[in-house]
């Protein structure tokens, strides 16, 4: 069986695929196309990993003296950078449920290995950070037990000798809708069913926190329990303690630690308030005081504020304060954006800590350069039943690091061919830049320009959105309207046709809280809420200047008495009594009903501006690297071991770009010899001992290649390419 597939004698989808497959079933799940590797999900563990191969793959100086394998490619990288100076970048890409996270974790691993120091624990860390990452954006997926639901970008940072110093770590668009809406064979994020299982019955009763069934974020779609059994749910409470060591050991303080625990019982308790209507106030009431009570203790703001930021709206209108009541949908529109902003949030902030907590301590001399090898493990390529804003995201994502892709395996390969001369008519590859620009450009405006135009209006509905859509992209080649279906448009991506669903798509690119929610949290007296409502950065994550910022300014006014104590409800009387005087504010200054958010209508970033940005920066730091590939494929839809679909295979082997890549390094792209190296090493052997004029170089090297049959190279304008 062939290890790198570009040396097999017939290269044809048919062999190539078969290759792949032998491999496959004897458990050989790496394989090379050239320079690029290709990870088979195995849906197994394999005996192939830890620290006796962590050893055999430290600064392999021929990978062909071992079985290919991921640790290579972390160690050709770690190398290089030592060797270079020159920053790495590591791209692991395919579909869901191919791998990308496992692969991700094993080299970062390995890498942490590869520059251990005995006295420091600082490796320790920056591997057990991908577990706690898990804990928070990970959720099951019908095609995937252990899905990413963000993307991460994994700067390990170095001296130049090629001693860690620390790590960062940027997030992308976590999938926040998941918290309050998922589907059929779908769950939560991991950390909840962590959170109930691991929660001593004190914490529990304390925090009226009852069975996950009664809380409506924790129900399953089919009915069934949250915990399958007794070991299911005892996995889960070991997995919480793990958690709760590994923040100690990265260095998160109790109060943290208590900070977040309070923040995922309010949020459970937030997504499980109910509203009557209120005729007379043609606003709602709610149902529970009592558990609303509690919410507000655990975020520690004010009872009456929180009440008055649920149940009503404000908006400045000139030098006016305008407040308006909700209706009973409107109030459960923003008590479901409150939960997802809390959450959202929450997961920046740790990523804010972490960085932190991992950030490299300032260098003593001041002359000494610092390098990065970066890990990307962004979501795959995704195509539902049903697919909204979210998943319009990632595919884009994909097509970016598809473009990163073909610039650097197809694009360069072949403007070097062109520069020699040499005729690379015979690879073909799907260039889907006009894709990306269907959706990026600003003029004439894109799919994402357009939905930013369209979010500024108060009375812009899905409806037209859609007709906006239709209107300006009707013939463009990748875009097709859907019939019968007003709300659906289809994109002919790189992965295949994914049709798209526009409903909510307004609500979710504005991703905003009214005002007086965002003023009732930001008084809170938790630390972590309070600094959770710090500006944001371009990239739509919690900016840490700002952070320290408000944590300084929040201890002044603690030392200064400013701060109010969130409001003790002790009874439900008191809660009801809160409740009236929140009323009484509204009404009294109650003008019609509510309208759209107005910190939209005063400019506030939308999440396809932020999402934007934050590609920009991730393709900009990738272009500033060396890049190495990382192609994971899914062998079934099944998720079983030894299993083996070869259709399926070969649709991800075709979209990805594998099977050209094969055909051009084959063609001789992998090995380029100067004149004078190529005659300095094969000159012997065709009567040529030294180049006397370099101008005789290309002449001299046809006559080598012709008298030795060299017929897979190819003779350029200043160098040979070959095998």
């Amino acid at each position: 069986m062939a290890d790198d597939l570009t040396t097999l004698s017939e290269l044809n989808e048919k062999t190539i695929v078969e290759e792949i497959r032998k491999r496959y079933a004897s458990k050989k799940i790496y394989t090379y196309i050239g320079d690029i590797l290709i990870a088979i999900n195995p849906y197994e563990v394999l005996p192939i990993y830890g620290s006796m191969n962590w050893l055999k793959y430290t600064d392999v100086k021929n990978k062909t003296d071992h079985e290919p394998h991921i640790y290579i490619i972390s160690d050709r990288a770690y190398q290089n950078m030592k060797r270079t100076g020159y920053n790495q970048c590591c791209v692991v890409s395919g579909e869901s449920g191919a791998g990308k996270t496992e692969s991700t974790k094993l080299m970062i691993e390995h890498i942490a290995q590869l520059c251990k120091h005995d006295e420091s624990t600082l490796h320790e860390k920056i591997v057990e950070v991908n577990p706690l990452l898990e804990a928070f954006g990970n959720a099951q997926t019908v095609i995937n037990n252990n899905s990413s639901r963000f993307g991460k970008f994994i700067e390990l940072i170095f001296d130049d000798s090629g001693q860690i110093l620390g790590a960062k770590l940027s997030e992308y668009l976590l999938e926040k809708s998941r918290l309050v809406n998922h589907g059929p064979g779908e769950r939560n994020f991991h950390i909840f069913y962590y959170f109930f299982a691991g929660l001593d019955q004190s914490k529990l009763k304390c925090n009226m926190i009852s069975k996950p069934e009664s809380h409506r974020i924790m129900v399953e779609s089919d009915g069934g329990k949250v915990f399958r059994d007794t070991t299911h749910m005892n996995e889960c409470k070991q997995t919480w303690n793990v958690l709760l060591n590994i923040m100690k050991h990265v260095g998160f303080s109790s109060e943290e630690v208590n900070g977040i625990e309070a923040v995922l019982a309010a949020i459970l308790h937030i997504s499980d308030i109910k509203f009557i209507p209120h005729p007379e106030t043609e606003g709602v009431s709610i149902e529970d005081d009592a558990k609303l009570a509690l919410t507000a203790q655990l975020l520690q703001v004010c009872a009456e504020k929180f009440i008055d930021a649920l149940i009503s709206s404000s908006s400045v209108v000139g030098h006016e304060t305008i407040t308006s009541m909700k209706n009973e949908m409107q109030a459960s529109d923003g008590r479901d954006a409150l939960a997802k902003a809390l959450y959202g949030r929450m997961f920046s902030w740790i990523v804010l800590q972490i960085n932190n907590l991992l950030a490299p301590k300032k260098i003593q001399n001041s002359s000494q350069s610092q390098n990065w090898i970066g890990i990307l493990d962004i979501y795959g390529f995704e195509n539902f039943k049903n697919n909204s804003f979210e998943q319009m995201c990632i595919n884009i994502a994909n097509e970016q690091l598809q473009l990163f892709f073909n610039h650097h395996i197809f694009k360069l390969e072949l403007e070097e061919y062109a520069k020699e001369g040499i005729n690379g008519s015979s690879v073909v590859f799907v260039d889907n830049q006009p894709l990306l620009d269907l959706f990026l450009q600003t003029s004439p405006p894109g799919i994402f320009a357009l939905l930013d135009e369209e979010s500024k209006f108060p009375q812009a509905s899905d409806q037209t959105l859609i007709d906006k859509l239709v209107k300006n992209m009707t013939g463009k080649p990748d875009f097709q309207s859907t019939k019968g279906q007003s709300l659906f448009f289809t994109i002919k991506h790189f992965a295949g046709p994914v049709t798209y669903n526009v409903d909510g798509f307004l609500e979710k690119n504005r991703d905003t809280l009214s005002d007086n929610v965002i003023n009732c949290l930001k008084d809170s007296n938790c630390l972590i809420v309070f600094e959770l409502f710090s500006p944001f950065s371009e990239i739509g994550s919690i900016s840490g200047t700002a952070t320290t910022r408000k944590r300084n300014m929040r201890m002044s006014r603690l030392m200064d008495g400013v701060v109010f104590r969130a409001t003790p409800v002790n009874s439900v009387n008191q809660m009801k009594r809160a409740s009236i005087v929140a009323k009484k504010s509204v009404m009294s200054n109650q003008v019609g009903t509510v309208g759209k958010n107005d910190q939209l209508m005063r400019g506030s970033k939308t999440l396809a501006t932020s999402f934007k940005a934050s590609l920009c920066t991730l393709i900009e730091k990738m272009l500033a690297a060396q890049p190495h590939f990382i192609r994971c494929i899914k062998p079934n839809a099944m998720k079983q071991a030894s299993n083996f679909n070869e259709k399926m295979v070969t649709e991800q082997l075709n979209y990805t770009g594998v099977l050209e890549t094969i055909k051009i390094r084959k063609l001789g792209y992998s090995s380029r010899l100067p004149f004078l190296d190529f005659i300095h090493r094969y000159g012997v052997i065709g009567g040529v001992l030294t180049l006397k004029n370099p101008e005789q170089g290309r002449e001299i090297s046809l006559q080598i290649m012709n008298k030795v049959q060299m017929t897979d190279w190819q003779v350029g304008k200043t160098k040979v390419g070959g095998v």
